[in-house]
């Protein structure tokens, strides 16, 4: 076996490549650190309680890792968990890994295309292996195909996987190469064996990395006295490796769980069979003309039903046996790196583009796959007579620079939940999930008739699917439309997808609203049946039993809420709320500013609520400047514009007092009906001069308010004046 070629002080060139390629990372990269969870980060790391948990200790990681929604995929779930631990729900922690673990998957990238490039049947002279490596590294690092797998934050699953996969590879060949120390070989034997079991506890698509190693071994390594060994028991290793892993994520009956997996499907195992082929080019083709008009979060890609329908399914099926030919032919022709990355781009679809019930199409799927594909390319490109070295190089630097223009655009349109739904609203219409998320989406902006127009069209084109019917439920609620909420809400459960327990906390908050408080507690009831871990439903049984004036269940049940999740804000801000119900001032205060720290709580409410706390405590300075923070906070949140007023009403300076209200009253505060609630309290006291002053600022408001000439007339009638 030849040693590798002598290298002349490889640290400070591997240093630069380093820095190259942190710098390309960064900069691509750095403007996404805001962009907010979407799609399946929700009920994998936001809405996911077991990642959730206040102190370290081994029984809570065991619990991240084990038992959340992915549940085989243990390292994402405990680095979410981990996140969550230091930061909540600050998306700025978790776009700071993905971007981490994206760099270090390039650099294993450009250290195994070295090894590659390096090794006797690739090698050629003339060949530049180290620009070659590098460049290929960095083409594949900047390409916008990658924003998927590295902005998408739960799909931190797959670039975790794909980092530990090449990192088994690379200690394959280089124990496979080294011949000179015993101990350095097994040892990295067993790096490769360990980094391989991580990759397939990051995601299920690792246990491909088996049959690659033995396909490497077979393209690249020369034959030698270990070979017929390592071949047999690597072959007794993936048969082990397959039935175990077929029976931990299939069960008993493997045939019989793909089936089922169809049920929830809009299409059959033979249609997505003779689908996939087709998006087999079209991924190829993303790949090729990666333009941002061209990506999608969620592809709504036709289906084929036929050979023949439609026609591009044969010409795609004849076209994959051709690429699999094409393999073959070039391995013959002793181009074995092209030929490899056929191999590597084929066989890493194999599990998600199969027979597996998974969706169609997506483009984080390519990440691992595409991988040699751009030192097969650059190879090749470098070999030809013409263009020259230098040629070549400008031609690599100039695809670079525009890969990176294209990504940075790209990732442009991530900078909110808003503008990524409705990307995926303009490339894929008839895709009523796009329509539900941007409905959900333009709700969490206020732009509530724009949002139902989205969830209609959503309910048009699937009208038997709950989603959105739920999302339109909840957006009923923040309209103040109980009974249509309700209604929408009693119709989600009768369809597909019912989500029961949400269904039950949008019923329970409308009842909340309407103050029918036993009916919420009894929804919310049955929203613990089904999910008993929802922090939500305990921190919406909380509020109730708040204002049932029952504060002792409401404590309990607002505490069940954070020991569920540590860092729920809205559950703190209502424990802060019924502290100051029970004159709890300093505890309530402590709640409320923790619920501030978590960054998931309203804090318009949250510093409103602080200003009414030190009002009653008589701190004015502290309330009006928690007044001020809510009104500039949220200019919609009315109630604010009533503490201010309230506050600087007490320090005696009511013409501010009264521009407050007054600009309450101009956002659509029914103030008139207040200064009568307030009016009718002073009459009770039988004092009429505090009472009119209200009344006569109520008719400045509305002239022809009847309560208000009502209540002057009592007023005039009282005798005396106080």
């Amino acid at each position: 076996m030849p040693n590798n070629p002598p290298e002349h002080n490889p640290r400070p060139r591997l240093m630069l490549v380093c820095a190259l390629l942190a710098t390309a990372t960064t900069l691509l990269y750095a403007g996404t650190l805001q962009a907010p969870f979407v799609f399946d980060d929700f009920h994998s790391i936001v809405d996911n309680p077991e990642i959730k948990f206040s102190r370290l200790t081994l029984a809570n990681l065991a619990t991240a890792a084990t038992q959340s929604h992915a549940s085989h995929r243990w390292l994402p779930n405990l680095s979410f968990a981990l996140n969550y631990l230091a930061q909540g729900t600050n998306v700025i922690g978790y776009h700071l890994v993905n971007i981490c673990i994206h760099f270090l998957t390039g650099i294993t990238a450009y250290l195994l295309f070295l090894s590659t490039l390096r090794l006797p049947r690739i090698r050629r002279p003339g060949l530049p292996a180290e620009e070659i490596a590098f460049l290929a590294a960095l083409l594949w690092l900047v390409h916008p195909i990658q924003t998927n797998a590295v902005t998408y934050i739960v799909q931190r699953m797959t670039s975790m996987m794909t980092l530990f996969y090449l990192l088994s590879l690379l200690c394959y060949a280089k124990g496979r190469l080294e011949t000179t120390s015993p101990g350095r070989r097994n040892a990295f034997f067993a790096g490769s064996l360990i980094t391989g079991v991580m990759a397939l506890f990051s995601k299920e698509n690792a246990a491909m990395l088996p049959i690659m190693i033995l396909a490497y071994e077979y393209f690249f390594i020369p034959a030698d006295r270990h070979r017929k060994t390592i071949l047999k028991g690597a072959g007794v290793a993936v048969f082990i490796l397959a039935l175990g892993l077929g029976w931990l994520f299939l069960g008993d009956d493997p045939f019989t769980a793909i089936r089922n997996g169809y049920q929830d499907r809009d299409f059959t195992l033979p249609e997505r069979l003779l689908t996939e082929p087709r998006i087999v080019f079209h991924y190829l083709s993303l790949l090729a003309l990666p333009l941002p008009s061209r990506l999608n979060i969620n592809h709504d890609f036709p289906i084929s039903h036929a050979l023949l329908a439609p026609p591009q399914t044969i010409i795609a099926l004849l076209g994959l046996a051709g690429l699999i030919l094409l393999g073959s032919h070039l391995f013959k022709k002793e181009q074995r790196l092209a030929s490899f990355a056929i191999l590597w781009f084929l066989a890493n679809l194999v599990i998600e583009s199969t027979v597996i019930a998974l969706e169609l199409l997506f483009e984080h799927r390519l990440y691992l796959p595409s991988l040699f594909l751009f030192p097969a390319a650059l190879t090749w490109l470098y070999s030809l007579p013409r263009p020259s070295r230098a040629q070549a190089r400008a031609i690599a630097s100039a695809c670079i620079l525009l890969l990176c223009i294209l990504t940075w655009q790209r990732n442009t349109t991530w900078a909110s939940a808003t503008s990524l739904w409705a990307d995926v609203v303009q490339k894929s219409p008839a895709l009523a999930r796009g329509h539900v998320n941007l409905g959900r989406a333009l709700m969490a902006e206020r732009q509530y008739p724009l949002a139902e127009q989205h969830l209609h069209r959503a309910m048009a084109i699937e009208p038997d699917d709950s989603r959105a019917y739920l999302a339109l439920a909840a957006l009923h609620n923040e309209q103040k439309r109980y009974p249509a909420a309700l209604a929408t809400a009693t119709a989600a459960l009768t369809k597909k997808h019912a989500d029961a327990a949400n269904i039950r906390l949008v019923m329970a908050i409308a009842h909340l609203k309407m103050r029918d408080i036993r009916q919420a507690l009894a929804e919310i009831d049955q929203a613990l049946a089904v999910a008993p871990q929802s922090t939500d439903a305990y921190t919406a049984q909380g509020i109730a039993f708040g204002l049932a004036g029952r504060p002792r269940q409401a404590e309990e049940a607002l505490r069940k809420a954070i020991a569920l999740d540590p860092r729920n804000g809205h559950a703190y801000l209502n424990l802060g709320i019924t502290y100051d119900r029970q004159q709890r001032f300093p505890e309530a205060i402590t709640a409320i500013e923790t619920a501030l720290a978590s960054g998931n709580a309203d804090q318009a409410e949250a510093h409103n609520n602080l200003g009414i706390i030190y009002w009653e405590m008589k701190d004015y300075e502290q309330s009006i400047r928690h007044a001020q923070t809510a009104i500039r906070a949220n200019p919609e949140l009315l109630d604010a514009y009533i503490t201010l007023g309230v506050t600087l009403e007490d320090m005696g300076r009511k013409k501010e007092a009264f521009a407050s209200y007054r600009a309450a009253w101009s956002k659509g505060y029914d103030m008139p009906a207040l200064y009568n609630h307030w009016a009718e309290k002073y009459l009770a006291d039988n004092n009429r001069a505090q009472a009119t002053l209200y009344l006569f600022e109520a008719l400045k408001l509305s002239p022809d308010h009847p309560q208000t000439r009502e209540n002057l007339a009592r007023a005039a009638a009282l005798p005396g004046n106080r």
